[in-house]
């Protein structure tokens, strides 16, 4: 037949499926996560503790009893722990595409919190020591040492949720 009857010999085409279109780049595997992390803890923090432990390796060569309080009594923990979280900040910033809102909100938040505090807080014991007045070392070493796990924890769940958004 012509144009306007049936054709013999042609089949009927299927329609085609909606395109969808995806985000191509794949997520990182659990092994990817664990490797960054891995890293952070050998370069960030390692490093950052290092002088902590090349003193005290120091003062035991000499056969020197060293306490916690002479070691951080002056705030010196804050000042790691500001370091260590900056590193966390910047990876999370970093990789902000693809996070959800709230989590990478909340972390960020909690991040900057504890890194304002401990700023305001070597500040405030600096202060105490420039103007001679008495500072507890004791207390100042065992808070601080606290700070600074604390934030090994929240730098460390950056890495991860930066990690996670690549």
């Amino acid at each position: 037949m012509g144009l306007t009857g049936p054709q013999t010999g042609s089949v009927a085409q299927p329609p085609a499926p909606p395109v969808v279109v995806e985000d191509l780049r794949p997520r990182a595997t659990w092994k990817l996560v664990a490797e960054a992390l891995l890293i952070w803890v050998a370069f960030t923090v390692a490093i950052s503790v290092l002088p902590f432990l090349v003193s005290l390796v120091s003062a035991l060569d000499q056969a020197e009893r060293v306490s916690l309080s002479q070691v951080g009594g002056q705030g010196q923990f804050l000042l790691v722990a500001v370091a260590i979280l900056a590193a966390g900040i910047g990876d999370l910033i970093r990789c902000r595409r693809g996070q959800s809102g709230l989590l990478w909100i909340g972390l960020l938040g909690l991040a900057f919190v504890v890194v304002v505090g401990a700023v305001w807080w070597f500040a405030d014991i600096s202060g105490l020591l420039r103007d001679n007045r008495h500072v507890d070392s004791s207390f100042v070493a065992t808070s601080s040492m606290l700070v600074l796990l604390a934030s090994i924890a929240v730098g460390g769940s950056c890495v991860l949720v930066a990690e996670r958004a690549r």
